[in-house]
Formats: structure tokens, sequence, C-alpha cells
């Protein structure tokens, strides 16, 4: 059996998040993100960049990731999201020569900047730095506003889509940019109906707030009642899987 799913999902913690995914499709939120090596300068040294992030995980093994992130989401095919330009990131740490040889090409970038060349590459690696993540390091905690705890993120099998924004629109920000500033993204990634494999709840009782919620919505009825066939509860995973 293969270790990898072939549907992607993404969770959240409240009903309110999913019904607005349903309905809106998936609205960007900046994610402080930070390089191998840096653990000891966060959090001013985390760049935030505009994206979704989705986990590769089978079934039977979301129990610690919807703790983590949530009881409310979303399954798609793994297919649309190849389609539409996810990507699984790649894994790091600072004894591996992937960690090292990006490290000296950037530095390398970043003292000869002035050369008109080497500005288009330095975008390319920053490009590339969005889909790199350590293998392990500490979780930025949206309450506390800072980077807490140890997380082994390897396990997370994530997938993300960073978007590519209008020239008005921030790519990335620093930290102290992060904490206060607040941007208005109108750019979507859409899905269809048909993309989606499973809608998460946490539990039966849940079912009828989401119909109410997507009535409200404007969702249309036959597109309710599809997405309705297609809910999986968390309570279910948690007992059965």
């Amino acid at each position: 059996m293969s270790i990898a799913a072939d549907t992607l999902f993404h969770f959240t913690k409240n009903i309110e998040t999913l019904s607005l995914i349903i309905s809106d499709k998936f609205k960007p939120s900046y994610c402080l993100e930070y390089f191998p090596g840096e653990e000891k300068n966060l959090p001013h040294c985390a760049r935030a960049f505009p994206m979704v992030c989705f986990c590769d995980i089978r079934l039977s093994q979301l129990t610690d990731h919807t703790n983590q992130y949530g009881k409310f989401g979303i399954g798609l095919e793994k297919s649309w999201g190849i389609k539409n330009g996810l990507s699984p990131v790649h894994y790091i740490h600072t004894n591996s020569p992937t960690y090292h040889g990006i490290n000296k090409i950037f530095e390398f970038v970043r003292t000869n900047n002035a050369i008109d060349t080497l500005k288009d590459i330095n975008k390319s690696i920053i490009d590339l730095k969005k889909y790199l993540k350590p293998y392990s390091g500490p979780v930025w905690d949206k309450t506390e506003l800072s980077f807490i705890g140890h997380n082994t993120f390897y396990n997370e099998r994530e997938w993300r889509y960073v978007f590519s924004l209008p020239n008005n629109i921030i790519l990335t920000m620093s930290y102290n940019n992060f904490i206060t500033q607040k941007v208005n993204i109108i750019e979507r990634l859409v899905f269809d109906v048909s993309d989606v494999k499973y809608i998460f709840i946490e539990d039966e009782s849940c079912i009828g707030d989401l119909k109410q919620r997507l009535i409200n919505l404007n969702v249309s009825p036959k597109q309710i009642d599809i997405y309705l066939s297609k809910i999986i509860t968390v309570k279910n995973i948690e007992n059965d899987f």
C-alpha cells in the first residue's frame, strides 16, 4: 500500500471557514516561514508568503494532523492539485547538501545583486525557497504571536500553492510587516464540486449547521446536496481508521 494518499487535505479549526472555502474557494493567507539554521533569530528573520497549504496523508493517519490544525476540512483530488500547480515542499536540514547548495547560491547572488542578470536568478531562488521547509523546528502560534515548541514538519507531507499576485500586492513581507499589516487579496485558488472527494466535519451534529451556512452563502441546492453527500466525520476517522 502506498504511504501517500490520492487526496490533498486542507483542515481548519471552525465550520465558518470551511463553509467560506466551499462557497468562495481558497483565499491565500500570509504564512511565516523560515530557513533551516535561522531558528535562533526567530521571529524577526521569518518571511511571510501568500499561500494555501495541504497535507498528503492517508485517512488512517490523519488524527494527529486534525488535532493540531482543526477538525473541519476538505479533501480534493490530487490530480486537481497537480493541474493547478500545487507542489510538495522539499524538507531540508542544516546538514543536507540541498541546504548548503541553496545557501551558497543565495549568498553569491545577494552580494552581487548589482549585476542585472543575477536579479532574475535572485527571484528564482526566492521562488524556490517558498517551497523549502525545515525537517523540524518551532511552530508559529497565532495566539502567542511567536514560534513555540517543536514539530517534525516532515510528518505533514505538505503540498502548497504560493500565489503569484499583481504587482500592487505584496508578494513577501517581513515579520514586522506581517504583524502590523493586513493585506486584502481577491485572488482565489478555485475548484469544482467534482474535484472534491471529502468534506470533513467534527461530528454528525455539525451537518445541519454546515447546510444552513451554505444556503446563506447562496450555494446552489444541487451543489449543497453533492457536498453533503461527501461528508465524513473526524470522529469516525478517530474511531474506525
